[in-house]
């Protein structure tokens, strides 16, 4: 594509051609892969170029306010823009095919690509943002969105042919529940051996960004330099973070304990693409190990109940929280809760697995070391097995085996302890 460039100093007059050429596939709109700003927008899209702010081709309309979402119509800057006279000391920006155009002193350079870049000139406070551009999640009556990746590449120059370096970051920032800005990723690069005109490809990524907590990201470029320096922008390309609905909104988890076995309830008032709850286990409160798993109901707007019950608790404080897992793999904790055991006596906390095939697996809980007798019974009380063991102090897990040749239908285990008979009913599949 033919482009032009030249000066409008009034001292002398430049004529010249450029020709740059640029992949026949490559569209910023979707991808970084060249970082490069198409000079028109694709056929199926409708937005006006001056929407499009990566490669500065609109001029002074890759500048706009806010629509009533919050967003940038197309980016922002602090600096004001320069378009005639004298430049002067304060910052000012022009967008320009030729840097020599702002500024005798800097050396001329063309563009990174296409017809257009920004020059930044005299910006010397660390607080005024050059560029940035802001994103709000969407909202709906039932849903809430929440912002969880992205990323934002610029090439940028140095256009002092000499004096001070400049020092360029690349930020993204979100504001969470709280309307707290949060820095959430932040690149710093400095011109050290790069020359006038040279120009140099900077990013900034972030990938982890906390479940549930920003509804509203900005990124921006700035410097950090206190002195005056000159830069130039250009090839803005943003991959700004899809929103996604919170996997699940938990309602408190709450525990109790009795006869052995620790009761776990809690909600949801809202699921979206919600995969499964992980239940953890923790003996001090800081290293938790999963201890089982409940599935979650995927989409919902009505509450919802679980629960789960742990019958291999441990003697003392036994911490619990859920990690709520969103089907494509994200996730979120919910609070933590303790739950005082002290086991007295023995009791059985859990026969299982119901129905059964093979095999029955029994915990028990004791107060001390003892010794247990087990029997299994068919429906008429007729004993099949019997077995005695002697249990620790705690939860001890035991067991039937070989059990396939059974038939279908009710069973009974018996537990026998100091004469006391404890029993519960299972069936056979």
């Amino acid at each position: 594509s033919p482009v032009w460039g030249g000066s409008d100093q009034a001292l002398f007059e430049v004529k010249m051609v450029r020709i740059t050429v640029k992949p026949g596939n490559e569209n910023c709109f979707t991808g970084c892969t060249d970082n490069r700003l198409v000079l028109t927008p694709p056929a199926n899209n409708n937005t006006p170029l001056s929407q499009f702010y990566g490669g500065f081709e609109a001029g002074s309309s890759n500048f706009g306010g806010t629509d009533a979402n919050g967003n940038s119509v197309s980016a922002q800057t602090d600096i004001t823009q320069w378009t005639s006279g004298s430049l002067g000391n304060n910052p000012r920006y022009r967008v320009t095919n030729n840097a020599d155009s702002v500024n005798i002193s800097f050396r001329p350079f063309s563009p990174h690509s296409g017809k257009q870049q920004m020059i930044v000139s005299r910006s010397a406070n660390s607080n005024t943002k050059v560029w940035y551009k802001t994103i709000v999640a969407p909202t709906s009556p039932t849903q809430t969105y929440y912002f969880t990746t992205g990323t934002m590449k610029v090439w940028v120059a140095k256009v002092d042919s000499g004096g001070a370096n400049p020092t360029i970051v690349l930020e993204v920032v979100g504001t969470n529940n709280a309307n707290n800005d949060v820095v959430l990723a932040r690149t710093t690069f400095s011109f050290t051996t790069q020359a006038a005109g040279q120009w140099v490809q900077v990013s900034v990524n972030e990938e982890g960004i906390t479940l549930n907590t920003y509804k509203k990201i900005q990124y921006r470029i700035r410097n950090t330099n206190t002195t005056a320096n000159s830069f130039a922008l250009d090839d803005i390309c943003a991959l700004f973070p899809q929103p996604g609905t919170t996997p699940v909104t938990l309602t408190a988890l709450k525990a109790n304990y009795a006869n052995g076995v620790a009761n776990l309830n809690w909600g949801t008032q809202q699921e979206s693409n919600s995969s499964h709850f992980e239940i953890e286990r923790s003996n001090d409160g800081n290293n938790f190990t999963s201890i089982g798993k409940v599935a979650a109901a995927g989409f919902s707007n009505l509450e919802k109940a679980y629960r789960f019950n742990d019958i291999k608790v441990n003697n003392g404080v036994n911490y619990y929280r859920l990690k709520a897992v969103d089907k494509d793999g994200s996730f979120s904790y919910s609070n933590t809760v303790a739950v005082q055991v002290s086991i007295k006596g023995i009791s059985i906390t859990g026969i299982y697995p119901s129905p059964f095939v093979d095999k029955v697996n029994i915990a028990l809980a004791a107060e001390n070391s003892t010794l247990v007798t087990m029997r299994l019974l068919d429906n008429m009380g007729r004993q099949l097995r019997q077995q005695t063991s002697t249990i620790n102090k705690g939860v001890t897990n035991l067991s039937f085996a070989n059990l396939g040749s059974l038939a279908k239908g009710l069973y009974l285990v018996e537990v026998i302890t100091d004469g006391v008979v404890q029993s519960q009913k299972i069936i056979k599949q």
